[in-house]
């Protein structure tokens, strides 16, 4: 998962501008390879603290060699109700990087901001290593550049075919963002709603102030079939000193047809150990989930 933006929450209905095809910049500039960017703006949900609060941001990627890639992303949560909208205020910070402070030295926007980096390796088997090391709202670097703080991190090795000519493919992944003066990840006091769409996060679906290991493995059998089973370790940050641990597991299955419909089934199970950080409090849950989609 990411620290920015995850399909944690219901999907967005955006308007985006990008280059579909990656270009080379002009002189010095060519030594970033081929550059695409990504803009986005849209409107959240009326019922929270900020009626209709938005939300923009914008991303630049680069690949400088064959297997390397660098992002820069910055999003930022802004306006709404009786508030300074998109063009008074929320695409100049997103390009000046700027998080500006009301009259009332109330902020005024809830930014985010991450550097990624992916390096692609083909020996002994073909992989991917990624890190993306992001910040919420931000500090000033040496008291003169806007830069991020409360930092978080999430970790990663994807294998696209763990045994050479089998169908499987593994992911392991490393995240944290538990701040020891904390919390600040997806909060806000001027944004009290968060950094949510409809109740769920935007960003990392583990929360704003967890450490966790992921490991998803899928195998696709035959054209068309789709088996996964995925596992997380969850420590999540209660008050000051309390920590929750959760162990969550999980299996799908899903079958595409040369037709309109899409079938999927997934189970969840969820163990969960010191609930809300009170300790021996203990707590499970099953979840079932069946999915029919039709492309009409």
């Amino acid at each position: 998962g990411s620290l920015l933006l995850t399909n944690n929450a219901e999907p967005l209905d955006l308007i985006k501008l990008s280059n579909p095809e990656p270009v080379l910049l002009p002189w010095f500039l060519g030594y970033l390879g081929p550059v695409q960017a990504e803009w986005f703006w849209t409107e959240l949900e009326h019922d929270r603290v900020i009626h209709r609060a938005q939300l923009t941001g914008l991303r630049l990627g680069f690949k400088p060699t064959p297997n390397w890639e660098v992002g820069l992303a910055r999003v930022i949560q802004f306006g709404g109700y009786d508030r300074p909208g998109l063009f008074e205020k929320g695409l100049g910070d997103v390009l000046a990087g700027v998080n500006a402070e009301g009259a009332d030295d109330a902020e005024t926007e809830n930014s985010l901001a991450a550097i990624d980096l992916s390096w692609r390796i083909a020996w002994p088997r073909p992989a991917q290593l990624y890190w993306e090391w992001g910040g919420e709202d931000q500090a000033n670097l040496l008291g003169i550049t806007p830069f991020m703080s409360a930092f978080g991190h999430v970790l990663g090795l994807y294998l696209p075919e763990v045994v050479e000519a089998v169908p499987v493919d593994l992911r392991v992944e490393y995240l944290t963002n538990v701040q020891d003066d904390g919390p600040y990840w997806y909060r806000h006091g001027t944004y009290q709603s968060g950094y949510t769409y409809r109740g769920k996060l935007l960003g990392h679906p583990f929360g704003g102030e967890a450490e966790a290991v992921s490991v998803r493995v899928d195998w696709f059998p035959s054209d068309g079939v789709a088996l996964g089973a995925d596992a997380d370790w969850v420590t999540n940050k209660v008050g000051a000193t309390g920590t929750e641990k959760d162990l969550r597991l999980g299996c799908d299955a899903a079958l595409f047809t040369r037709g309109a419909a899409q079938y999927s089934v997934r189970y969840d199970f969820e163990s969960r150990g010191d609930v809300d950080g009170v300790s021996g409090e203990e707590a499970t849950s099953h979840r079932l989930m069946v999915e029919v989609a039709l492309d009409l």
